[in-house]
């Protein structure tokens, strides 16, 4: 009887010994507090504690950041090797969590899991570095404060940018205690009239040696003063002849409507007064009955908006 109980265990203990069994001092690793200006490793130890050749197939990294150097590939039965793991924390900032697969040839455990961990601190940490200037009117003035502060505690010097600022941006700095501030503000006057949005890179020079540059991003996009409902007027075939039609100031101005005209001149626009309203309820009437052919135009509004002296809203009529 004693022999039928042991057995098994006699076989399990057969078939141990006879594959490769692969252990590691740990699975996972903290880096702790790290910068982002240099790379950081971190050293395993690989065991083989099974009876036959062990095989490192390979090991695998999530992202270029991470990369590993396996001491061997092949480890006898009771060897054992270093295995070095380097992140490299450029670009990154906070909490960071990477992940490295070992795969071998252990029936048991093809493949291993090790986890690495870390909060990237710079030695200047911004308070936003992505500012957003969104639907800017030409009477606009906008500005974003930007704190920068020494992750040492220190003093935290700014000596300008590396380059030249565009025209519509301005730049202006602060000191408060350690931090530094800097003000940047868009002038809408003087965005670029052949676009309607854009990014603008800003590079800040410091004195600190661990963070010479420090970089902004500026998104700026134009916006509308006076918004027409709906964008574009189209006659379908066997539909009224006339459209509703609203302008709508953004900001709840009231503005003034100095006139209209179409062109080609096949659209009309009825309901115009001389009141200063925030908005103004039209009708666009299409003055042929029955085209012959398909008809395509512009509707122009003139107003005493200073934002936006001009509404072009592009109208159609189709033909069956």
């Amino acid at each position: 009887m004693l022999k039928k109980f042991l057995l098994p265990f006699f076989i399990s203990l057969a078939l141990l010994s006879a594959t490769p069994v692969i252990r590691l001092d740990r699975l996972s690793h903290s880096f702790g507090t790290i910068s982002p200006n240099g790379k950081v490793a971190a050293r395993f130890q690989v065991f083989n504690d099974g009876g036959t050749l062990l095989q490192l197939i390979r090991v695998e990294t999530y992202c270029e950041c991470t990369s590993a150097l396996p001491g061997k590939s092949f480890l006898e039965p009771g060897e054992s090797m270093v295995l070095d793991i380097t992140y490299d924390p450029s670009g990154q900032k906070g909490a960071v969590t990477k992940d490295v697969s070992i795969i071998t040839n252990d029936p048991q455990h093809p493949v291993i899991h090790l986890t690495l961990e870390g909060v990237v601190v710079p030695a200047i940490s911004l308070s936003q570095d992505d500012l957003f200037f969104p639907d800017l009117l030409p009477s606009d003035r906008r500005s974003q404060t930007v704190r920068c502060a020494s992750s040492q505690g220190r003093a935290v010097r700014l000596l300008g940018t590396t380059g030249p600022l565009p025209s519509f941006v301005s730049m202006e700095t602060a000191v408060d205690g350690n931090d530094a501030q800097v003000i940047l503000t868009i002038d809408g006057s003087k965005l670029p009239s052949n676009a309607d949005m854009g990014r603008e890179l800003v590079q800040l020079r410091t004195d600190d040696e661990a963070m010479p540059l420090l970089s902004l991003t500026l998104f700026w996009a134009k916006g509308r003063a006076i918004l027409p409902q709906p964008f574009r007027i189209v006659f379908e075939p066997g539909a009224p002849q006339t459209m509703m039609l609203t302008l709508k100031q953004t900001h709840n101005r009231p503005f003034r409507i100095l006139g209209a005209f179409s062109q080609p001149p096949v659209f009309a626009v009825e309901g115009l007064t001389d009141q200063i309203l925030p908005q103004h309820t039209l009708v666009v009437r299409l003055l042929a009955r029955t085209p012959s052919t398909s008809l395509s135009g512009q509707i122009v509004f003139q107003t005493d908006d200073p934002d936006e002296p001009e509404v072009v809203i592009e109208a159609a009529a189709i033909v069956p």
